[in-house]
């Protein structure tokens, strides 16, 4: 029964062990003893030749099999394959402040069978959704949805869609909190060659303290769209109007519009604006060859006729007064410019156009009564009376 004698040690320094080797040692332990560590809170014994750990505090301890943590409301259930974590006890997750990790090594959600999270999760590390290109993050419910991943939408690639079911806006919002002279808000999308060909096209608005001597069309909480370095094309790629408003968000607010037939529409007495200056009463827009202004119609040009004339754009009324042969310009160059001309006495004048140009589909018109009055006008490829 001697050797029934079980034996205890203990020590307070952290990090001692026992050893099993040398019984002249103070640390040596035989087979069957204990020695305790008060300061690491563990229990090793000895199997003749080795030490091994006893109870909690174990480091590398292996259990094969099944085990099973906790109550009938919180339970952990760990075997071979995965660790389970039962309603209840979701506030106690694997997750640290690094991510999710198993064994040390970093967790990704593969394109296996979906991952479902029902409460509130709280990452510092990266997200990894890797597989196919359908592999997807949803986040949502019935009422609103956002999917990233790679979705087919009418034949188009959308890594990001955002959707829901409400009756008012559903809205994609951000914001730039920063007070700064610089500061706005961009959604920006690039062609082929990213950001570092810096062709890009631009939706966004200032900060309410923007001042940037580089960009002076609009000020401080103003929206903007624009491209740089490429064209920007705007308008319907069906038949329907394109309507300009401002003010406010009713018919009354609009200013012009471009019809499928594309006429431009100035509505609801929208001021036009020339050259800086919106005119005055009775005048007109009118080309000088460089550019539009407002201008005053010249006043009407009185001829007196009394030989063969050849009618320049600069005569507007001629009265003949003797029997002549009136030559028209061409109507290509007078486009739009009428002419007016009287016979006062008991004249035959010959009205002849030029080139392959008609009059009404006639080579000439003779007007030869006395007091009679012809008005033609140019339409641009021929002679038209009135």
């Amino acid at each position: 029964m001697a050797n029934n004698i079980i034996q205890f040690k203990r020590t307070s320094t952290s990090g001692n062990l026992p050893n099993t080797t040398n019984s002249a040692n103070g640390s040596y332990i035989p087979a069957g003893a204990f020695a305790v560590n008060l300061t690491d809170y563990t229990v090793v014994s000895s199997n003749g030749t080795s030490i091994f750990y006893i109870g909690a505090n174990v480091p590398n301890q292996f259990i094969s099999g099944t085990s099973n943590f906790g109550n009938t409301s919180a339970n952990i259930v760990i075997n071979s394959t995965s660790i389970a974590i039962s309603t209840g006890s979701l506030s106690n997750n694997i997750i640290n402040a690094s991510g999710m990790f198993i064994n040390g090594t970093s967790y990704n959600i593969t394109n296996g069978n979906p991952y479902n999270w029902s409460a509130t999760q709280t990452y510092s590390a990266n997200i990894v959704v890797t597989g196919s290109s359908s592999s997807q993050i949803l986040v949502g419910n019935s009422t609103g949805n956002v999917t990233i991943g790679y979705m087919s939408a009418s034949g188009s690639i959308s890594p990001i869609q955002i959707g829901g079911s409400a009756n008012s806006s559903i809205e994609t919002s951000q914001f730039n909190s920063a007070v700064a002279t610089n500061a706005s808000s961009d959604f920006v999308a690039y062609d082929t060659n990213g950001p570092q060909q810096g062709n890009y096209i631009d939706l966004g608005i200032n900060g309410n303290n923007y001042m940037m001597s580089s960009w002076t069309i609009n000020g401080p909480s103003d929206g903007y769209l624009y491209t740089a370095n490429t064209n920007l094309a705007i308008g319907t790629a069906s038949i329907a109007n394109r309507v300009f408003f401002a003010g406010n968000t009713t018919s009354q607010a609009e200013r012009f519009r471009i019809t499928p037939s594309n006429t431009i529409i100035i509505a609801n007495s929208t001021a036009l604006v020339a050259n800086g200056s919106n005119g005055s009463a009775g005048q007109i827009l009118s080309s000088n060859g460089s550019g539009i202004y407002w201008g005053s119609l010249p006043p009407l040009s009185l001829r007196n006729v009394i030989s063969n004339t050849n009618i320049t754009t600069l005569d507007n009324i001629l009265l003949v007064t003797a029997n002549s042969t009136i030559t028209l310009p061409l109507s290509n160059t007078a486009n739009g410019i009428p002419f007016q001309i009287k016979n006062v006495a008991n004249s035959i004048i010959n009205i002849l156009p030029i080139g392959s140009d008609l009059i009404d589909g006639y080579s000439n018109v003779v007007i030869q009564y006395k007091n009679s009055m012809l008005g033609i006008i140019s339409n641009g490829s021929g002679w038209t009376l009135y």
